[in-house]
């Protein structure tokens, strides 16, 4: 399953709201301030960007004219990505700005309404209820922390989307379906970053950590994966929440999967 600009980018903090792992040297973690640009979705797989005495930053501060080694050195050093997988998340990012020929992005790029962000989100209000999708919020939140259960694993990811999903669908007139395929992969992102992609599972404290403060949780003991996190892991984790949403509710999973094949349900006349 490949890794979609959603599942890299639908948690992209702002650029100044993330912490680097442990092992990292000391840093000042400096806020985000008036005119940066900046992503709206918590994102594991974010960015990171520092101020450090005698060191280059790791991304811009400003959130602004984000370039390929930027994005590529700030995931391999600070979440373990390889780097044809960063490679790729810059690429499929950079195609957020709408400026041709451009070979940087902003985080505000990533901000425009559907193209990262999208109804039945974890954290975000839906676009028809106050055009603001890309805000945290904590009604929408609580649901997903609910169906999260005690522990984030495929299974109560699963159930998270199911549960959001099912309320986007009987509240908003105007539920849409773009971007829905992403979900599984965001969630997958999740799970592989902060959490053990060889159980596929993630502390919900960090996670809870992560969507509240729009920092890494390495202030509750978090580390960055020992193991190289590559498309195939992600992927692997992802495939897995598909099939536990096939088991919960296949009309929920056939809409999953008739956004990603929507030639599949045709069939051949003879």
């Amino acid at each position: 399953m490949k890794l979609t600009i959603a599942a890299f980018a639908s948690l992209l903090l702002t650029a100044s709201a993330i912490s680097l792992p442990a092992d990292h040297p000391d840093v000042n973690w400096v806020p985000a301030g008036p005119g940066d640009s900046k992503r709206s979705t918590p994102d594991p797989g974010a960015v990171p960007n520092v101020e450090h005495s005698g060191q280059p930053r790791l991304s811009p501060h400003d959130g602004k004219n984000i370039s390929q080694d930027q994005v590529v050195t700030a995931l391999v050093s600070a979440l373990n990505f390889d780097e044809e997988t960063a490679i790729g998340q810059f690429q499929q990012a950079l195609a957020s700005n709408p400026v041709e020929g451009a070979t940087t992005f902003s985080l505000a790029d990533l901000r425009r309404h559907k193209v990262v962000e999208h109804d039945a989100s974890l954290s975000r209000q839906d676009y028809y209820f106050s055009k603001n999708d890309h805000s945290f919020n904590a009604v929408v939140f609580a649901e997903t922390l609910m169906a999260w259960g005690s522990e984030i694993n495929v299974k109560s990811a699963a159930q998270a989307r199911h549960a959001r999903i099912s309320t986007s669908k009987a509240t908003n007139p105007s539920f849409s379906t773009d971007l829905l395929d992403s979900g599984y992969g965001e969630s997958a992102v999740l799970i592989a970053t902060i959490g053990d992609a060889n159980t596929a599972t993630a502390n919900k404290a960090w996670a809870e950590y992560l969507f509240r403060n729009e920092r890494l949780p390495t202030a509750l003991g978090w580390e960055k994966p020992k193991y190289l996190v590559t498309g195939a892991v992600v992927g692997g984790i992802a495939g897995q929440i598909e099939s536990e949403m096939k088991d919960l509710d296949e009309g929920i999973w056939k809409l999953f999967f008739n956004k990603r094949h929507p030639h599949a349900h045709r069939t051949h006349a003879h």
